[in-house]
């Protein structure tokens, strides 16, 4: 899991491509986003690519849980667009779209 300022985000490549399968991490193209308070930014580009982009100051007990749901999400078959969606949900949140390559 990266920082906003970090663009290399945890799980954007698997270790082990056979037994695991992860959403990708790169900022390119348009995208959507959403703060989640006391965790990060949640962003995904509607194609391959989801990820949080962990704040300073951050749960990291809960942003961890929220880690491990996306990596199980990637691992079900869960698209990055119906993941996403599904998280912002339950979260009362502001969704923005836009050039994901402006998130730092």
């Amino acid at each position: 899991m990266g920082s906003l300022s970090d663009p290399s985000n945890f799980g954007a490549k698997p270790v082990d491509p056979l037994a695991y399968r992860y959403y990708g991490g790169e900022r390119v193209g348009t995208g959507r986003w959403a703060l989640i308070s006391g965790l990060g930014m949640l962003w995904t580009d509607d194609a391959s690519a989801l990820q949080l982009s962990r704040i300073d100051g951050a749960d990291l007990v809960a942003a961890n849980a929220l880690r491990k749901l996306l990596h199980t999400l990637a691992r079900d078959g869960v698209t990055a667009t119906a993941a996403f969606d599904s998280i912002v949900a339950d979260r009362d949140v502001t969704v923005t779209s836009g050039d994901l390559s402006t998130l730092r």
